[in-house]
């Protein structure tokens, strides 16, 4: 039997009271381009330009293994020439929240693990033959699905000490327990993000009922199509890469060390 399930308004309204960073200027410039009927891929280069950091963090994705190029590329207009303006849109998003809310706390395992299981998600949805456009779309969440994280960590200084001390004890429901400690959760925080940030909804619902799993898999939750398929690509990249994690004797808890 399907479950009426609601999110706790309570808990989403709290999150109003966290600052969210806002949307960079550069990715409303780049999305204005991309609803156009004849985008002008210049003035998105130009907009990037302006931010030597984005611009250089884009580059560095864009050359890595998982795009597969056999050339390597020195500028977003080259990037933009060999890979769309729909695909470089995916990673110039996924690179400005990890400079956005990088700025906050430094957690560089953390944005380690989020690229691995962002570029695992790209690649399990390209060998499902997956349209290019639902592959950037699972690449995206996976750099977005626990950005609440960080943002947690900002907003609640004792959060971090606590959700290290969760895993070691192996508490059960992470999300649950960060609901009783600071009133939400990661999910909660990361979905009004993604909102802030105009993403599309079905995939701010997958950010959001990532705790429901295993009841979206067995029927009893309903969701959208295409949320449901980007929360099944998404499972299976966080345990591919938690399988390799465990491999290398890595504990859980590390991703969130400094």
């Amino acid at each position: 039997m399907e479950e009426n399930f609601a999110v706790s308004q309570s808990a989403l309204d709290l999150t109003d009271s966290i600052n969210l960073p806002p949307r960079p200027d550069v990715l409303n410039i780049f999305n204005e381009e991309m609803k156009s009927p004849d985008p002008n891929a210049d003035r998105v280069v130009d907009a990037l330009r302006h931010d030597a950091s984005l611009y250089g963090a884009v580059l560095q994705v864009v050359n890595s293994p998982f795009f597969g190029l056999r050339v390597t590329v020195t500028s977003i207009k080259q990037a933009v020439m060999l890979l769309g303006l729909g695909r470089v849109y995916s990673v110039v998003q996924a690179s400005a929240l990890r400079n956005t809310l990088g700025k906050g706390v430094n957690l560089e395992r953390f944005w380690d693990s989020s690229v691995e299981v962002a570029s695992l998600c790209g690649l399990i949805a390209n060998e499902l033959a997956a349209p290019q456009q639902s592959a950037d779309d699972a690449y995206t969440l996976g750099m977005f699905h626990d950005a609440g994280v960080p943002l947690m960590m900002l907003a609640f200084p004792k959060y971090k000490r606590k959700l290290q001390q969760m895993i070691s004890e192996g508490v059960e429901s992470l999300a649950d327990e960060e609901v009783i400690q600071f009133g939400c959760n990661r999910y909660h925080v990361g979905y009004r993000l993604a909102q802030k940030w105009f993403l599309p909804e079905y995939m701010n619902q997958a950010i959001l009922y990532q705790v429901n799993i295993d009841a979206i898999f067995a029927g009893t939750v309903k969701v959208p199509t295409n949320t449901a398929e980007l929360l099944a690509i998404l499972t299976l990249a966080k345990r591919i890469s938690e399988s390799f994690n465990r491999y290398w004797r890595l504990d859980g808890s590390e991703k969130f060390k400094d």
